[in-house]
């Protein structure tokens, strides 16, 4: 990051994000810091890396970078969708900045063709259980006339964690009967 030399260009994403998995807030900060000086190539693979994290305190402090203008909103608005949604124990971290900070983000991202405040409720994607769907459908429903289009997304992402529901309930009795005979 430092000297943006030593690694073959075609490899800067999957370093960079394999680093950000295991990957803490130093790390995020780091991230942070050398974004400006990265080309928009650079920078793309730089935010498909930061999704990667899966420490929470790295992931609130890079929503909260996009928050204060540290990192562009676009197109850097895609972690509030996407970070943390690859490990269980920080899916609910994007949904709860989210929470914090709804109406501050809602002005931030504004509305954009495909895109914008409308795919807010895909903060849900990736959770897989009937506690989170129904705190997503609490949180979402009453705040769905600021966000046109959302309804529609949200019932999306919704049908989405019941059908992961369905899923691990059909999958996971023989999975884990294979598992014990290992």
């Amino acid at each position: 990051l430092a000297t943006q030399q030593g690694i073959d260009p075609s490899l800067i994403g999957p370093v960079l994000t394999t680093a950000a998995y295991s990957g803490d807030m130093a790390l995020a900060k780091r991230y942070v810091a050398v974004w400006p000086k990265l080309d928009p190539q650079q920078q793309a693979a730089l935010l498909t890396a930061m999704v990667g994290f899966r420490d929470a305190g790295a992931i609130r402090f890079l929503l909260e970078a996009v928050v204060s203008g540290r990192l562009p909103v676009t197109p850097a608005s895609n972690l509030f969708f996407y970070a943390g949604r690859n490990a269980q124990s920080t899916r609910g971290v994007r949904l709860k900045f989210l929470e914090e900070h709804f109406d501050e983000i809602v002005q931030l991202i504004g509305e954009k063709l495909f895109g914008g405040k409308s795919q807010l409720p895909n903060a849900g994607l990736g959770f897989c259980d009937l506690q989170a769907k129904n705190e997503l459908q609490s949180y979402f429903e009453p705040r769905l006339a600021k966000l046109t289009g959302a309804p529609r997304v949200l019932s999306h992402v919704l049908e989405s964690i019941d059908q992961c529901i369905a899923i691990k309930a059909a999958q996971e009795p023989s999975v884990t009967a294979f598992l014990e005979k290992q």
